[in-house]
């Protein structure tokens, strides 16, 4: 059962993306922050009902506020673009809150801003205090941060918002998590599950992370060329990516990477299959392009 609804919306977006959120009613949403579209803007109009799989599609420059992602510590786990996403919503949220970047695995050295490990509390909120994003991390050989010598909860203490690494994927689109991982070092108010879409179309023993593992999550010792139902399955599946979600903490899952017209419909495809209780809303998001279309689609859930 579906219907299409008309969306409206800008020229000249930074960031472009669809959501499907579970349980969303009927709503029309006008945001202009100025008229030159500089700042942060929004148009989205949508239709449902509660209890359906409600699409939409917004533009807007402020990732952050399309994810929901305000206050609080946010765990990223998956793969295909969980660093580049954090670095977006750090770069979103700098100035306006103070912002730590953290990880209980591994990361990447940060480019720019304040890099700090083994700190005291008053220390770290000076840092913050600047204005600029803080990553907290202990340096490697490998040119990668470890977790802080500073205790994540002094950092959720002295940060409005956090933004924890909590698993890696070598650089690959998708991941299938071993039993030790993803590492939740403290409660997380929200979860984001990354998968990157430009794993569609590949043998799936290229492009995902542990694909030795496939036999737990897809019962076939090879799939062949990764489809929409692959990655929906990687998600959802009891040993997929949210398999120790902690009790009673939400998540929302990013399909990153939504860069053609073939993978903005094969996400359209993941969104529909999705069916867990546990996920609040589904993203598609291009970060290297506009997202194309005029339309919105409702369905219901997990069709």
């Amino acid at each position: 059962m579906c219907c299409l609804t008309n969306i409206r919306w800008r020229r000249n977006p930074t960031w472009a993306m669809a959501t499907i959120d579970f349980g969303l009613a009927r709503k029309t949403e006008k945001r202009y922050n100025s008229s030159n579209g500089t700042q942060p803007h929004t148009e989205t109009e949508t239709a449902g009902t509660p209890g359906r799989c409600s699409y939409l599609m917004e533009r807007t420059n402020t990732l952050s506020a399309l994810l929901g992602i305000e206050t609080g510590c946010v765990a990223f786990i998956g793969a295909g673009g969980k660093s580049s996403l954090i670095r977006a919503i750090a770069t979103d949220a700098a100035g306006k809150r103070k912002v730590a970047v953290t990880t209980s695995t591994h990361i990447w050295r940060p480019q720019h801003g304040i890099e700090l490990d083994d700190v005291t509390e008053a220390e770290l909120t000076r840092a913050l205090e600047a204005g600029a994003p803080v990553t907290l991390g202990h340096p490697e050989a490998t040119g990668k941060l470890s977790a802080p010598a500073i205790p994540f909860e002094t950092i959720a203490r002295a940060a409005d918002l956090v933004l924890l690494e909590a698993d890696g994927s070598k650089r690959l689109p998708l991941k299938i998590p071993n039993e030790t991982e993803p590492v939740y070092p403290i409660r997380p108010g929200l979860v984001v599950c990354v998968a990157g879409l430009s794993a569609l179309g590949k043998p799936f023993r290229e492009v995902c992370f542990r694909a030795e593992r496939m036999e737990n999550v897809l019962n076939e010792r090879d799939p062949g060329l990764v489809g929409p139902s692959d990655i929906a399955t990687l998600i959802t599946h009891p040993k997929g990516m949210l398999w120790n979600l902690p009790e009673g903490v939400p998540a929302i899952v990013v399909l990153n990477q939504a860069d053609s017209k073939e993978t903005k419909e094969a996400a359209r495809q993941i969104a529909r299959a999705i069916g867990d209780p546990r996920i609040l809303r589904v993203h598609t998001v291009s970060l290297t392009e506009d997202f194309g279309g005029n339309y919105a689609h409702c369905c219901e859930r997990g069709r």
